[in-house]
């Protein structure tokens, strides 16, 4: 069953995540995270160390960016209807298998349906070093996109997709796709 709590404020919504394994940390089951160990994770989610709830400088840009990336997909993609999760805050959560998430975009997309697009703040020289492949093509980084992947999934979205915002002298955005293959959310729920 997928539960939707509208937080009244941070504290709320911290205290709400406590007990799931979130779409931001769920890379670490897969040995994918780029700041969290699956030994921190369990750590964090038995209680044995306390979860931060201090918003980190890259935190708070990306918070502040928000905004800029609604407004840069609403120009970029004007038939899109784009709900930007932050003026509602709800957290979705799969209370069976303790996963949960906050979507940064609902997204009606036509021919697509319903979607979620994940934002990130990502410095110029970073995203050259973990968002290109060899070939020099975006794609999104293993724990990013399992993260779209289970935003995606509990709140019933047909596809997902992932928005660096790469911040040098402009503002590029690339607009990733995620594809949901078959088997990733099963796979997520059983090492949850």
């Amino acid at each position: 069953m997928i539960e939707k709590i509208t937080p009244r404020d941070r504290r709320a919504w911290l205290k709400a995540r406590e007990q799931d394994v979130t779409a931001s940390t769920v890379g670490a089951l897969f040995g994918a995270h780029d700041f969290l160990t699956l030994y921190e994770l369990w750590a964090i989610k038995t209680g044995r160390i306390p979860s931060s709830s201090e918003e980190t400088p890259a935190m708070r840009r990306g918070r502040l960016l928000e905004p800029v990336a609604a407004q840069i997909l609403r120009e970029d993609r004007p038939d899109w209807v784009i709900h930007h999760n932050a003026a509602e805050n709800v957290y979705y959560r799969d209370t069976e298998a303790r996963l949960g998430a906050t979507p940064d975009f609902l997204v009606e997309a036509p021919g697509l349906g319903l979607g979620v697009v994940q934002v990130k703040s990502v410095e110029q020289s970073f995203y050259r070093k973990k968002w290109l492949n060899e070939e020099g093509y975006a794609e999104a980084p293993l724990w990013i996109a399992l993260q779209a992947t289970q935003e995606a999934h509990l709140v019933g979205a047909s596809w997902a997709a992932v928005a660096p915002i790469v911040v040098g002298f402009g503002i590029d955005m690339p607009l990733i796709d995620v594809p949901l293959i078959p088997g990733v959310w099963e796979e997520i729920r059983e090492k949850t």
